[in-house]
This record gives C-alpha cells, sequence and structure tokens, in this order.
C-alpha cells in the first residue's frame, strides 16, 4: 500500500471513530423513574389451575406460575415461589442466578378494584431497592383474576442503567450491565436479536434512523409485533426519552425516560 493510500485509509478510519463517538446517543444513561410515565401499561392473570396461574405481561407473554408456596424452576435459570397468604394477598419471590433475590407483595383492596405491588429486592452486593406501584382493576375477576391497567402512583428506588456504544460504521449496541442485555442493531429496517439471559425468547427489533437524534423501532416476539417506539435524545443530549406504543393487550402509550450521566 503506497503512502498516500495509508494516508487515506487512516483519515477515513479516524473520521468513523469521530462521527461514531459524536452520536447523541452514545453515552451511558441512567433510567429516571420520577420522569418515566408507566401509567395505562396493561398486565393479567389466568387461573390455570388449583394452585395455578397465568401471568400475562404487557407483552401478553404468558408466564404460568405455581401458587402452592413451594420454589419451583424458572424459565430463565432463576427460581420462583408464589405463595397466597390469605384471600387479598400473594407474595411472589425470585432467586436470579447471580443471587440476586426479588420479593414483590401484591395486594387486591377496595372491594377487588385495585391492586397494590410493593417489591423489596436485595442485589448479590446487599444493596437494597424497594418500591410500589398501584394497578387498577379493567373488567371482571376475582383475587389476582383479571386484567390490571397501571395507575401511574407509585415509588421506586431503583437503580438502572444503559450503555450505548458504536456498533460496525452504522449502528448502535445498546447494553444493560445489571441484566447482561444487549441488543446491536442497524438502521437498515431488518431484525435485529435481543441477546441475555432474561431475555423472552424470540425477542428481535428492527430500528430506522429518521434523524441525527431520533430512531422509530418496532420489538417483535417470535414474528409477532409487540410495540413501536420512538427513541429520542434531547437538543441538549442530556435526555433521552422512549415514547413506547404497545400494541398487543390494550395498554396505552408509556414514556421510558432516560438522564445522561
Amino acid at each position: 500500500m503506497n503512502v498516500l493510500h495509508r494516508s487515506l485509509l487512516s483519515l477515513l478510519l479516524l473520521s468513523g471513530t469521530v462521527m461514531a463517538t459524536d452520536d447523541p446517543f452514545v453515552g451511558k444513561w441512567r433510567f429516571s423513574t420520577k420522569k418515566s410515565n408507566y401509567n395505562g401499561l396493561r398486565i393479567r392473570y389466568e387461573k390455570a389451575g388449583e394452585h395455578s396461574y397465568k401471568f400475562y405481561d404487557a407483552n401478553e407473554v404468558a408466564h404460568e406460575k405455581i401458587a402452592d408456596g413451594k420454589e419451583h424452576p424458572g424459565e430463565m435459570g432463576n427460581t420462583y415461589l408464589v405463595r397466597q397468604d390469605n384471600a387479598t394477598t400473594w407474595i411472589f419471590i425470585t432467586k436470579e442466578p447471580d443471587g440476586t433475590v426479588l420479593n414483590t407483595t401484591r395486594k387486591v383492596t377496595n372491594n377487588g378494584r385495585t391492586m397494590t405491588a410493593t417489591w423489596h429486592d436485595t442485589k448479590p452486593d446487599g444493596k437494597v431497592e424497594t418500591g410500589w406501584g398501584e394497578w387498577r382493576r379493567i373488567g371482571s375477576g376475582q383475587g389476582l383474576e383479571g386484567t390490571w391497567e397501571n395507575t401511574g402512583k407509585g415509588e421506586d428506588n431503583s437503580t438502572t442503567e444503559m450503555v450505548v456504544t458504536p456498533y460496525d460504521s452504522d449502528g448502535l449496541t445498546f447494553s444493560n450491565p445489571s441484566d447482561k442485555e444487549h441488543q446491536s442493531i442497524k438502521f437498515d429496517g431488518k431484525d435485529y436479536p435481543d441477546i441475555g439471559p432474561q431475555v423472552t425468547k424470540g425477542s428481535v427489533a428492527s430500528a430506522t434512523r429518521i434523524d441525527s437524534r431520533t430512531i422509530e423501532e418496532i420489538d417483535k416476539i417470535d414474528g409477532r409485533v409487540v410495540d413501536k417506539q420512538e427513541i429520542k435524545v434531547s437538543s441538549d443530549g442530556k435526555t433521552m426519552t422512549q415514547t413506547i406504543h404497545p400494541t398487543t393487550n390494550g395498554s396505552k402509550t408509556v414514556t421510558n425516560v432516560w438522564e445522561r450521566f
């Protein structure tokens, strides 16, 4: 390779590096529970047997839970225990492979019209994260059974961080270090897998770059569209907002807000 070609190649590589690191999305982000809004997000429970329930998350993915107070193998290398303490109270305990223990109490009140979830999670380093959220019943049902919609009321002191890095010359990698989850995606409309020990099987996403600060994304599970998102970085570069439009179960638009740190 002659000197001129070598110099041109070095210049192109340097330019590509500058463009990647100058991308408004690249950097470290921390989830803001105070600025985010889950009002209108829906979940539901179905009775699956004498001592079991099917829990459908916001993506309408079913997770069957045996509620006999005993520890059972989970879906992603974890274990879980579900115990009904009385007619209105259920305890959910999940032990993750990394040693994290998730302890949630779900209590139905207000003549069956309101459900409050209170959680107390212990991390492997001993750190404790707590919070609570409120849900209103939609339609009929007894106990946990039925459809529940988030009211937007609650508190959460947990810390979730995301790291965004360049992927090749024309994409981005979104990583959640604590969950060991990441997705490397290019803006060509093709599906790219979501990878991690707690990721629902068959989860993929495709994305389009609208402009330097805006991405549109479509999320799918087993080929089924579960939501559409607009991800936008503010003009000052300090805030990243995910506006999520669920497509599966009547949930309303919800918002995740991330702050650069």
